[in-house]
């Protein structure tokens, strides 16, 4: 659940604060490109966020969770 939870609250975070500086936000020297940066590789870091959206309703609905949340393993 926190592998679901925490990439996309990081993006939420930092976000926000990218958008005020517009392009130059993206830029070294303004401070908030790397977390930003860090942010949205963390979405797809150990598995995207869909594939463990599925993993996440597998494993607490098992019976209706269906054949979209992956074979049994």
């Amino acid at each position: 659940m926190v592998m679901f939870y925490a990439p996309q609250t990081g993006l939420e975070v930092c976000k926000p604060a990218v958008e005020p500086h517009g392009v130059n936000g993206t830029r070294l020297y303004f401070g908030i490109e790397k977390p930003y940066r860090d942010a949205t590789i963390y979405l797809h870091k150990d598995s995207t966020v869909d594939v463990t959206r599925f993993k996440n309703v597998k494993y607490l609905l098992p019976v209706s969770a269906g054949k979209y949340a992956g074979p049994e393993t």
